[in-house]
């Protein structure tokens, strides 16, 4: 059993590290949690602005058929017909992930997209384990960081709320 002068000695030890590294942790919250938290937003933001624009395109192209299809077999939208839910969708995506990107609401279009995100996760082929096995749940990690901790400092929201504080 230790004493409680032993216990003196390596509390001492300890404030010694916990100070060294000090400077290490503020680096981490200052600088790195706000440009992964930039990161995971133009990662997931991008995924879903390449899918709204490649819905624009069919529509642009006269192709609108393809997405029709796709509401209709590939990944069905409940209680929405498939000419109702394409074009709310690609508006949905390409809104939604300029508003990620931006860091603009940033938590309500993370939430919106994590929405989106389930919802063609287990509804496409419906097959259960899509999650566990695509690309997927790599999204709705990134999405659920960024609606617990914030779109960062590096966020239009950031600038706002700093705007509006002074």
């Amino acid at each position: 059993m230790m004493t409680e002068q032993g216990s003196c000695k390596y509390k001492h030890y300890i404030q010694c590290a916990d100070r060294m590294i000090e400077p290490l942790r503020a680096f981490a919250e200052y600088f790195m949690a706000p440009v992964l938290l930039l990161a995971f937003r133009c990662y997931v933001g991008w995924a879903f602005m390449k899918a709204g624009i490649g819905r624009f395109l069919d529509l642009w192209d006269n192709s609108w058929e393809t997405q029709l299809f796709l509401f209709e077999l590939e990944h069905p939208v409940p209680f929405l017909s498939a000419h109702v839910a394409a074009p709310l969708t690609m508006v949905a995506e390409l809104v939604l992930s300029a508003m990620l990107m931006a860091g603009f609401m940033g938590r309500f279009a993370a939430c919106a997209l994590l929405a989106i995100t389930l919802g063609v996760a287990f509804t496409y082929n419906h097959d259960p384990d899509i999650l566990i096995r695509d690309h997927y749940l790599v999204w709705a990690t990134m999405l659920v960081v960024v609606l617990t901790a914030g779109p960062g400092k590096y966020a239009v929201d950031h600038f706002i709320l700093k705007w509006l504080r002074n």
